[in-house]
């Protein structure tokens, strides 16, 4: 199956969306080139004040799955690599599962003033993570299979309590 750029974030206009907020791109650089998510990054970052990236961090091989080809990853980061790539990161939490393998969360921000607000704010939640074990691992141990009912059940009675409503 080939790649159409025709339905990728690559080709849609992000000066159209409003001015302000946070953009979440969680599992999602990691299916581009760098120089792909870098311009990304970069053109999210001219309309939106802050984005909060989720991405594996390490080698974590993955190929098409059940015949989308845009499950394929197509890089690989450390932290040291999204420091690089990506300029204005200003905070980073690490959830090891795999050696000094697992997720990293990056915060970026183009003004200092909002990087310093988006990394506040961001590690305050990461602290109500830290001090809740609940919440740490939500009740689940190692890497969930979220297709299994109880594991779903487990998960939400271990997160609804420290959600505000």
């Amino acid at each position: 199956m080939t790649r159409s750029m025709s339905l990728t974030p690559r080709r849609f206009d992000y000066g159209a969306l409003p001015r302000g907020g946070i953009a979440l791109l969680g599992d999602v650089i990691e299916h581009m080139t760098r120089d792909e998510a870098q311009q990304l990054v970069m053109r999210i970052l001219l309309v939106c004040d802050a984005v909060y990236i989720a991405i594996p961090i390490g080698e974590w091989p993955q190929g098409e799955y059940e015949g989308n080809p845009w499950e394929a990853h197509i890089g690989s980061y450390s932290t040291e690599d999204m420091h690089r790539v990506f300029p204005f990161v200003g905070c980073e939490m690490m959830f090891k599962t795999r050696g000094d393998d697992g997720t990293g969360l990056f915060v970026l921000a183009r003004r200092e003033d909002i990087r310093a607000q988006a990394c506040q704010a961001f590690l305050e939640a990461a602290n109500v993570v830290q001090s809740n074990q609940d919440l740490v691992n939500c009740g689940l141990s190692g890497l969930p299979e979220f297709t299994d009912p109880a594991v779903v059940e487990t998960f939400h009675a271990a997160v609804s309590p420290h959600l505000v409503p």
